[in-house]
């Protein structure tokens, strides 16, 4: 028996909206810190999630994968990519 895996992009952004208890804490995050935009924080989700690899915390090279997962899809702000990179370094889900 076959398990599809569990894709964020499927997910209803009503999860996000002020207010929701039924939240992902991740997403969470990632909604509170990038001016509480549904569509971003889901942008960047989707973007690690298609990145990240197995141990890639403390391994630079997959760190610097991540780091540019986050920029694809924030943009060249720098200062806003390293803090959602920390963020996103100390949420278990990823």
């Amino acid at each position: 028996m076959s398990v599809a895996p569990l894709r964020w992009e499927n997910e209803p952004t009503r999860l996000l909206c002020a207010g929701a208890t039924d939240f992902h804490p991740h997403l969470r995050a990632l909604f509170d810190n990038l001016d509480q935009s549904e569509e971003l924080a889901i942008r960047v989700d989707t973007a690690i999630r298609s990145v990240t690899k197995s141990g890639w915390r403390g391994n630079r090279f997959k760190e610097r994968e991540v780091r540019n997962a986050i920029k694809s899809a924030i943009g060249n702000d720098d200062v806003l990519v390293d803090a959602v990179f920390e963020i996103v370094k100390s949420q278990r889900d990823y």
